[in-house]
């Protein structure tokens, strides 16, 4: 009962902690891709906007242009200049020259559209064109004259006026061509709103997911709209701003037409521009309940088949007994070849206890108890190789081929590390190399994408002999202290070159943020001295690190290197030594 309440146990643990990982990451990449396509939608709705935008300002500054271009043949027509010319003289026109002056002036009219009626005024005001005694000053306002004297000679845009039969009044000053431009008269035209239809641009079919656009004048009168007339133009504040219409949310552009103050402003339903995301969000949430459901019988299968045969496995340890009999082999075979491992695991273990269980009965039990735990002692190692063996096959399985990577590069290091031999053993560089790359295997994992790392070593210098784990405490004290410390991506560097004193020079730089000016003083002093403290650079793992490296070195080479240096700045720490080519011969 109590293996089967056990087992049950596990089974949950395994079952909840393999869904909640996979409703985890459905869930981050679901919201993840909603909230990318939703930015997208969103982009390409403002780039339609702009480009409606920027099409329709075109059209009309091409049609502003075209009347500015119209107004000044006018102004600078030579019978317009002859009586203007002649007014600044004193010289009075007659009947018969403002006649003639209108046929003109009717002439030109005819060759360009949306010209409701063009006036023509002395400096003193008189109408010449058309021929009343209304004078400029009494039929417009004086701030109107001023914005023309101002703009000198240029046109002037002003405001749309049913006063004016539903006109858009624009005016500019007549100057003499011959006489330094002096000022004369003025021009006014009276354009004709419907110049600036847009409906090429704006989408006039009435639909709910039609724009609506507006061109208005610097007092807000619409000039050009398709809007319908139950459609006002809403306030807004700024750029793709949303503003609500008939209870309905719109994006908002507005632009200035800088040559007449004016302002056109576009409104994109917000649901055009999200369309296609509600189907999105409902293929995201019928993928997640899907993959959730298919991921639950999966996780229950797994969980099974990786709980039971472990079960038994503990069933038969929890069942051993010294002299009792109690130790067995496991002949029931897996499915999984990691499982298989671990049994074979056990079964040897077992074979090798029995061995051990005579010799414990033939002598006292304290001598016995010391024996078992030196044979268990020499265990462990084959077993932690064994055990991380069958990780890796059953990562592999799994498709965690990094994972896998991982469980060897560990595997390598404990063999290197464990291996019991004298302390004086020595190694080749390439060996040694090998270690270190598989040690930062293990802390790419830990560090993830904060952390790259390169060797450079010539092949010819692989085969050197050199005093074993001699790089790999440089390279930890350069991750723990610098890379892990660094807030930018970590980059370690290990390079194997000569100089021209037949010496090797080994070289670890990190890109941490190194010592500073004090500690790398107090440091390289107290290596020199041979008794670096603890306190002096506030690590007791640094301190103990860099100085057993360098008596290492000192008691390989003697004479022959320096030891340690150490190169620090905001940018990195370099830490390297010299070692003979031929030092001695390997082991």
């Amino acid at each position: 009962m109590w293996q089967w309440a056990k087992l049950n146990t596990f089974r949950k643990q395994m079952f909840v902690v393999y869904t909640s990982m996979m409703l985890v990451i459905l869930l981050t990449v679901g919201i993840y891709i909603n909230v990318q396509v939703s930015e997208l939608l969103q982009t390409n709705a403002e780039k339609h906007m702009n480009n409606t935008a920027v099409q329709s300002i075109a059209n009309v500054e091409l049609l502003m242009q075209q009347i500015d271009t119209f107004s000044s043949q006018v102004a600078t027509n030579a019978l317009v200049q002859t009586m203007m010319q002649d007014d600044y003289s004193g010289i009075e026109a007659s009947f018969d020259q403002l006649q003639l002056l209108q046929q003109e002036v009717r002439k030109l009219e005819a060759y360009q559209v949306g010209i409701r009626a063009i006036e023509i005024y002395t400096l003193d005001h008189e109408s010449y064109l058309p021929i009343s005694n209304e004078r400029l000053n009494e039929r417009y306002s004086q701030s109107l004259i001023t914005l023309s004297n101002l703009a000198q000679g240029k046109l002037v845009w002003t405001n749309y006026s049913e006063r004016f039969g539903n006109s858009i009044v624009t005016i500019r000053n007549i100057r003499l061509m011959n006489q330094s431009f002096q000022h004369v008269g003025y021009l006014v035209v009276h354009v004709d709103p419907s110049l600036f239809d847009l409906s090429s641009v704006a989408d006039m079919e009435q639909s709910e997911n039609q724009d609506f656009l507006w061109l208005t004048d610097q007092l807000g009168n619409v000039i050009f709209t398709n809007a319908s007339a139950a459609v006002t133009l809403p306030e807004a504040t700024g750029d793709m701003d949303v503003v609500e219409i008939n209870e309905r949310s719109y994006f908002n552009v507005k632009r200035s037409i800088a040559m007449a103050d004016w302002e056109l402003s576009i409104m994109t339903p917000v649901t055009k521009a999200t369309e296609g995301l509600a189907l999105l969000r409902s293929t995201i949430i019928i993928s997640l309940i899907v993959s959730s459901i298919l991921f639950l019988i999966l996780s229950f299968f797994i969980a099974d088949r990786i709980s039971r045969p472990i079960l038994k496995l503990i069933r038969a340890m929890r069942g051993a007994r010294l002299g009792g009999g109690g130790l067995k082999h496991i002949d029931e075979t897996s499915n999984s070849i990691e499982i298989n491992e671990l049994n074979n695991t056990y079964n040897q273990m077992v074979d090798s206890l029995q061995a051990l269980i005579q010799v414990v009965y033939e002598k006292e039990i304290l001598q016995s108890q010391t024996e078992l735990k030196a044979l268990q002692a020499q265990i462990n190692p084959h077993f932690l190789f064994n055990t991380l063996e069958a990780f890796y096959w059953e990562l592999e399985e799994n498709g965690q081929s990094e994972l896998a990577e991982v469980i060897v590069a560990m595997s390598g290091v404990f063999r290197y590390v464990i291996t019991k031999q004298d302390s004086d053993q020595w190694v080749t560089i390439g060996a040694e190399l090998e270690h270190a790359e598989r040690y930062l295997l293990i802390m790419k994992m830990r560090l993830m994408d904060r952390f790259e790392w390169e060797i450079d070593c010539a092949d010819e210098y692989k085969t050197i002999p050199i005093p074993k784990l001699m790089i790999q405490p440089i390279i930890e004290n350069a991750i723990e202290h610098g890379i892990e410390r660094s807030l930018q991506r970590g980059k370690l560097s290990i390079q194997v070159s000569s100089n021209s004193a037949q010496q090797l020079v080994i070289t670890v730089k990190d890109n941490g943020p190194g010592f500073s000016s004090e500690q790398l003083h107090r440091v390289t002093h107290e290596l020199t001295q041979g008794s670096l403290q603890v306190g002096a650079t506030q690590d007791k793992h640094l301190g103990v690190g860099l100085k057993n490296t360098h008596q290492r070195l000192k008691l390989s080479f003697g004479e022959k290197t320096e030891g340690l240096s150490i190169k620090s700045s905001q940018q990195g720490t370099e830490v390297s030594f010299h070692i003979p080519v031929q030092s001695r011969g390997m082991n």
